[in-house]
């Protein structure tokens, strides 16, 4: 993956809209499962040349009929048509949002997190539209729960003698490390 380069001011193209509204009789023509955790919905489609590397800032119309801009934080490319665009939604009080935006074979996915702490999804339905939800992350299922602690042994157990157990060879434990440097050059 590669991740930007030091772009000049004059390099830059000027805030653009994502994306715009296609209607509420398109989404019904659409055959689309529906998120069980979407407050609302509605079709988009997405102007791609939002996300030029140029392109320091887009702006995202939701719901409510508010504006935010988000201003780029990153650009991961991975190959031709295979990249992700983040940003950040920073207000003058100090409170904060983010977006990530992934495009892969001309599809794009993405996640906008808005600094009044509304989520909003973006995802493919069919070719070209796009359906973007306002979701209520209360109406997901909880995760499994955390692992128990391990007990602790006494130290009068721990001074006895343990069995060893052996390894047959069956699992294999891998941990892999990088450095961001390492990342960029992959």
């Amino acid at each position: 993956p590669q991740s930007e380069g030091a772009l000049g001011d004059a390099d830059v193209l000027p805030p653009t809209a994502l994306f715009h509204s296609v209607g509420m009789t398109a989404m019904r023509e659409l055959a689309y499962t529906p998120s069980s955790a979407a407050l609302r919905e509605r079709t988009v489609e997405i102007d791609f040349s939002a996300l030029d590397p140029l392109r320091r800032e887009i702006d995202v119309d939701l719901f409510n009929g508010k504006t935010w801009r988000i201003t780029r934080s990153d650009y991961e490319v991975r190959g031709a048509s295979d990249y992700t665009w983040r940003g950040t939604i920073k207000l003058t009080d100090g409170r904060e949002g983010e977006a990530t935006l992934s495009v892969r074979r001309g599809q794009l996915a993405g996640l906008i997190h808005t600094p009044d702490g509304d989520v909003y999804e973006i995802r493919p339905v069919a070719a070209g539209q796009y359906l973007m939800s306002e979701l209520n992350q209360d109406r997901f299922r909880e995760c499994a729960p955390a692992p128990a602690a391990p007990q602790l042994r006494s130290a009068a157990a721990a001074a006895e003698p343990t069995t060893a157990y052996s390894d047959n060879g069956d699992y294999i434990d891998m941990l892999i490390l990088y450095t961001d440097d390492a990342r960029a050059a992959a």
